[in-house]
């Protein structure tokens, strides 16, 4: 009996390489995929908004292509390990230029000098008390990036109750004319050259807008620095809960694959008491890029509160308000 044992015991070690057991075997991590590798390294890319440093961007394909190979995976070159080809000396780091990356105008020159326009990889939180303007400015921004900047856009406008009011607002922006009250409709009878233009390009533009309720993050394809937005128009918190932590972190998620993502917030949910006033809330700083929050003044002279901006400082942005044409200005000089 004690020989059977040993002899099956030196079986299974020859079958078993040398200096590896079982359990190590079997608890080893398997190796990601070249098409992960490449996507890992794309999101990366994007969550800084501006093009991977050239010796980081060396090292980074070169791990692909030894992925591809089958000799090494995105862990082993720099990913939790030393990576001692990234290091740059601090003379050629402090020599290099600063990397924008490609920005887009939001209309508003004064909010385009704080926070340098739109960019890939950004999620704009818009905010304020009720009747405010929120959903002006929202689509606002939306008609200048899917019409003036070509962005594959899709609108969500959570209540049901606005197909009309949006609809004429988009028209409004398009042709720059005022709709009829009550029912709101924009006049599209003796258009000017310029006018009818205009709104032939907001109808061939790749905008898609739904007014049921709700939001779903889109699963877009194709390349990577395609220009794409996501839109949400005053989600509903209480049946069901959308913006709970979980659709947060998937918001975030897609703006870090290169996306623009602009929503709209009650205050009560994205502003808090502070000691020393008002804060904003951790929920929405730990997420957003740029927080602006819309205080009506008198006689249209509003102001945007920049709650934060990650790539500069804050301060009220004065505005003026335009709601019979559906769209906030700079402020005349």
């Amino acid at each position: 009996m004690r020989t059977k044992f040993r002899t099956e015991r030196a079986a299974r070690c020859r079958r078993q390489p040398a200096g590896s057991t079982a359990s190590t075997e079997s608890s080893r991590a398997p190796r990601p995929s070249p098409a992960m590798v490449r996507h890992t390294a794309a999101i990366w890319s994007a969550s800084l908004a501006r093009p991977i440093p050239p010796r980081l961007a060396s090292d980074r394909l070169q791990s692909a292509d030894a992925a591809d190979e089958g000799h090494s995976s995105l862990a082993s070159r720099g990913v939790g390990t030393r990576c001692d080809d990234a290091l740059v000396h601090v003379g050629e780091f402090l020599d290099e230029a600063p990397q924008l990356g490609e920005t887009w105008s939001s209309s508003l020159s004064s909010l385009d000098q704080l926070v340098a326009g739109f960019r890939r990889g950004q999620l704009w939180v818009i905010t304020g008390a009720p009747s405010s303007g929120k959903s002006m400015l929202l689509t606002q921004f939306v008609f200048r990036l899917s019409v003036n900047h070509g962005f594959a856009t899709e609108y969500y406008c959570a209540r049901p109750d606005h197909p009309d009011l949006t609809r004429a607002r988009l028209l409004s922006l398009a042709v720059n004319r005022a709709p009829r009250v009550p029912e709101l409709a924009v006049p599209l009878d003796d258009l000017s050259p310029r006018q009818q233009s205009a709104l032939d390009d907001l109808r061939t533009s790749d905008l898609r807008i739904s007014t049921g309720g709700g939001f779903a993050i889109p699963h877009w394809s194709g390349r990577h620095d395609a220009r794409r937005c996501l839109a949400v128009d005053d989600p509903e918190f209480k049946r069901p809960p959308v913006l709970d932590r979980g659709a947060r972190n998937d918001l975030r998620s897609f703006a870090d694959g290169g996306a623009v993502v602009l929503v709209t917030v009650p205050r009560s949910l994205c502003i808090e008491p502070a000691d020393s006033g008002e804060r904003l809330r951790e929920e929405w700083s730990s997420v957003a890029d740029v927080v602006m929050e819309i205080e009506p003044g008198e006689r249209g002279d509003d102001v945007l509160r920049v709650w934060q901006n990650r790539r500069g400082p804050r301060r009220d942005i004065p505005v003026s308000a335009q709601p019979h044409y559906a769209r906030f200005v700079d402020p005349a000089p």
